[in-house]
């Protein structure tokens, strides 16, 4: 198993969004469960024109919130800190999607 890839490339691209330009209010690191596959996950995720676009290493394609059905987010991550993701199981449904996780509160 390759442990840890998914954090170092979600690490990597959440610094080189930063570095580009990518406000901080924008980007995102989520720690996520694969339903389909069963295990824990980390990408980065960058808002674009109001919508969530998750950047994952295991696809060569930038996925939208609403169409990552076989995932639920557990834990966001930003510049500010980390929080346990509380919304609804899926991002689509939580109509803000990926909260500031001061706003979340750290448990």
């Amino acid at each position: 198993r390759r442990a840890g890839d998914c954090e170092d490339y979600a690490i990597a691209k959440f610094v080189a969004l930063r570095l580009a330009g990518i406000a901080a209010s924008d980007l995102r690191i989520v720690i996520v469960r694969d339903l389909a596959r069963g295990e824990d996950h980390a990408v980065a995720a960058v808002r674009l024109d109001g919508r969530w676009l998750m950047l994952d290493n295991q696809r060569m394609a930038m996925v939208r919130d609403s169409d990552a059905r076989q995932i639920r987010p557990l834990f966001v991550m930003d510049e500010t800190g980390i929080g346990r993701y509380q919304a609804s199981p899926f991002w689509s449904e939580a109509g803000a999607a990926l909260p500031v996780p001061s706003a979340l509160g750290s448990r």
